[in-house]
C-alpha cells in the first residue's frame, strides 16, 4: 500500500494492529479519516489560506493541483528518508 494512502490516525484493532483504511468503513460509528495525502494538503492549502497576500491571487483550481503536487513531494521525500 502507498504511504500516501495511509490514514492520518489510523484506528486500531484490539491487539494495537491497525486496520486496512479500506476494511474499515464504518466500525462502531468511527471511520479511519483523511489520508496523509489529503491532510498534507490540506495543510498546505491551510497556509495559502493564511496568506493575505495570497487572496489577491487565489485561484481555486490552480492551487488545489498545487497542494496536491505539494503533498506528494513531501510523500516522496519521505519515502526516501533513511
Amino acid at each position: 500500500m502507498n504511504n500516501g494512502d495511509m490514514p492520518v490516525t489510523p484506528l486500531v484493532n484490539e491487539h494495537g494492529c491497525p486496520y486496512h483504511h479500506s476494511a474499515v468503513g464504518f466500525r462502531e460509528g468511527a471511520v479511519t479519516g483523511l489520508t496523509k495525502r489529503e491532510y498534507f494538503a490540506a495543510m498546505a492549502m491551510q497556509g495559502f489560506l493564511s496568506n493575505k497576500g495570497h487572496a489577491t491571487y487565489f485561484n481555486p483550481e490552480h492551487d488545489a493541483e498545487y497542494v496536491l503536487r505539494i503533498a506528494d513531494a513531501l510523500l516522496e521525500a519521505l519515502e526516501r528518508a533513511p
